[in-house]
């Protein structure tokens, strides 16, 4: 990370698939993203939650945006959806500090010289996720009867801090030349219902 930019992975674990969705004959993941230059996209999937550990990955066969107010990031799988499976998202990208509105996302808050001209620069990065500004610091379904439970890793140097609203889970040494230090936050919001998974899988998304 640098004052304009950071690097970042989201990984999305969704609910089984349902048997609507499948009958409906859907064939990509949907989420929102707004700004993000995606690195990488691959998507996981098991015959049902419980076999998750036995997970294959799922052939992508195109990734784009829809480039309107609505935000969506639209993942096509190479096959159809198969009711009951269990599908995982990992998404890498790289972010912008500077998106607009300003103040939204995580962005770049502040930045100073401690002593003048000739002292040492310091930078203050935030977060705002409302009311719809999550998806621009990472994929994610940015919808409130969607918001899920999710875990915040923050890869910094070491010398920086890094304060949340939620407890830290724990601080690892990360071997990085770009990050010497790292903190785990738990963030907390309303848990994904039982049932929506459906809602993640839209089968008539043309670009």
């Amino acid at each position: 990370m640098n004052a304009t930019t950071f690097l970042g992975r989201a990984t999305i674990a969704f609910d089984p698939v349902t048997a609507a969705a499948a009958a409906a004959g859907a064939d990509n993941i949907t989420l929102h993203a707004r700004g993000l230059i995606l690195d990488g996209v691959s998507v996981y999937a098991a015959a049902s939650a419980a076999a998750a550990a036995e997970e294959e990955e799922v052939e992508v066969s195109d990734v784009w945006e829809s480039g309107d107010e609505r935000n969506f990031l639209v993942i096509r799988l190479g096959r159809l959806l198969r009711e009951g499976e269990a599908l995982r998202a990992d998404v890498a990208y790289t972010g912008p500090t500077d998106q607009k509105p300003a103040g939204a996302g995580f962005y770049l808050a502040d930045r100073y010289r401690e002593d003048g001209e000739d002292g040492e620069e310091t930078f203050t990065w935030a977060t705002k996720f409302e009311p719809g500004y999550a998806r621009q610091m990472f994929p994610c379904l940015d919808e409130p009867r969607l918001r899920a439970v999710f875990t915040l890793w923050i890869g910094r140097p070491r010398e920086y801090m890094s304060i949340s609203n939620m407890p830290k889970v724990r601080g690892t040494p990360v071997h990085h030349p770009l990050s010497r230090g790292g903190s785990k936050f738990l963030r907390g919001c309303v848990r994904l219902k039982r049932g929506c998974g459906g809602a993640h899988f839209l089968p008539k998304i043309e670009r």
